[in-house]
């Protein structure tokens, strides 16, 4: 194990290892989620009750992803010494986001789960919209970005 190359993390690091294969398959529900929330909130518009429903569904999908992507960043962890560089800022990059994430998701279940009137999302306090929501998201797209322009295009082969 260690570094093939100076390329791979280890030999765990490869499209077929199991770790790999869990974060493939675990993009099916989430894009399912996904789904549901657009078709929910668009039903939840047009006055149809099942829109509700389906949001629901929805973003528990998106709950369950989430401790998936945090028991996957922790299992990592003990792999992150082998890591290249780029990798290894990446990785924390992740790290860091994730409390955004966590938020801005925390601000979905209340909206749909809590019928507490700032949470809601059509008529609720726009300053808790503001910072569980847009903020989360601004901070977490501008991780991201930053990482992405910063990361040497050799480090990610």
């Amino acid at each position: 194990r260690g570094r093939l190359s100076g390329k791979l993390i280890s030999n765990y690091a490869t499209a077929t290892s199991r770790r790999s294969k869990v974060i493939q398959i675990a993009q099916v529900p989430i894009v399912v989620g996904l789904a549901l929330c657009i078709i929910g909130g668009t039903d939840t518009a047009g006055g149809n009750p099942k829109g509700t429903t389906l949001t629901k569904v929805g973003i528990v999908i998106f709950a369950a992803a989430y401790v998936l992507h945090a028991v996957l960043l922790a299992i990592t962890l003990k792999d992150l010494g082998n890591a290249p560089r780029g990798e290894r800022r990446l990785y924390w990059v992740l790290i860091s986001a994730l409390p955004c994430l966590g938020v801005r998701l925390l601000w979905s279940l209340l909206a749909v789960f809590a019928h507490l009137k700032q949470f809601a999302i059509g008529g609720g306090s726009p300053w808790v919209n503001f910072g569980m929501a847009v903020v989360m998201e601004f901070v977490i797209v501008c991780l991201y970005i930053a990482t992405g322009f910063t990361l040497d295009k050799a480090d990610s082969l």
